[in-house]
């Protein structure tokens, strides 16, 4: 077996990503979210075994959200399902 075959038997995971805290509004006490921020610095939120899973779960949070609040719903908006093997995951080493 070569190592491109190999590879093809990793199982992909999928994430539920959470933007990073950008900063606090001191006099809101609003927290704002680092949605530009690199995916390598993103929370993984939960993990599935597909992205159908890692989509029905974005969904059903983003609905719970909506019924709490628009600064819930605003921040789990933003949340996205990113699988496993994506490059954007690994921090950039060359800065």
């Amino acid at each position: 077996m070569n190592l491109r075959h190999a590879a093809a038997l990793v199982p992909v995971r999928w994430y539920l990503m959470a933007p990073p805290p950008d900063r606090k509004d001191e006099q809101s006490y609003r927290v704002h979210w680092a949605t530009a921020a690199p995916l390598s610095q993103w929370e993984t939120a939960s993990s599935y075994d597909s992205a159908r899973e890692c989509e029905r779960s974005f969904q059903a949070r983003l609905a719970h959200a909506e019924e709490d609040s628009p600064e819930a719903a605003k921040f789990v908006g933003a949340f996205q399902c990113i699988a496993s093997d994506d490059p954007r995951l690994k921090p950039n080493l060359n800065k």
